[in-house]
């Protein structure tokens, strides 16, 4: 799709189960050719409100401190996409916010589908 860098905000890189976290992470986006950037999760919200594209890949609920941060910069997101893998509940309160900042919004159920048809 072009995308030539990704910024990765996360609470914790760490690995579970012996994985390498940031290292898998970045061997991941070597073997893209992408350039991962790894931030750190205090810097999430403003990097949202400037991202063009978001994918929030947070368990239901897990977004909300988020949201409301985000929320807070009163940022206007017009053009900028956010892929919510949440489905339950929706609207995730990141979708809230950021469909009242004027972002469009894929929702997780929507991803669940089309994975769920490719997986057929």
């Amino acid at each position: 799709m072009g995308c030539t860098s990704v910024d990765v905000h996360a609470r914790s890189f760490r690995g579970s189960g012996g994985t390498g976290g940031k290292a898998d992470v970045a061997h991941v986006g070597e073997r893209l050719g992408v350039q991962v950037n790894l931030r750190p999760w205090d810097e999430a919200a403003a990097a949202c409100a400037a991202a063009d594209v978001v994918l929030c890949t947070l368990p239901p609920r897990g977004a909300d401190a988020l949201a409301r941060e985000f929320s807070a910069l009163r940022a206007h997101r017009a053009g900028a996409v956010l892929l919510d893998a949440a489905y339950d509940p929706w609207p995730s309160a990141i979708a809230a916010a950021w469909e009242q900042a004027g972002g469009t919004i894929v929702p997780g159920l929507e991803m669940l589908l089309y994975q769920a048809v490719e997986q057929v």
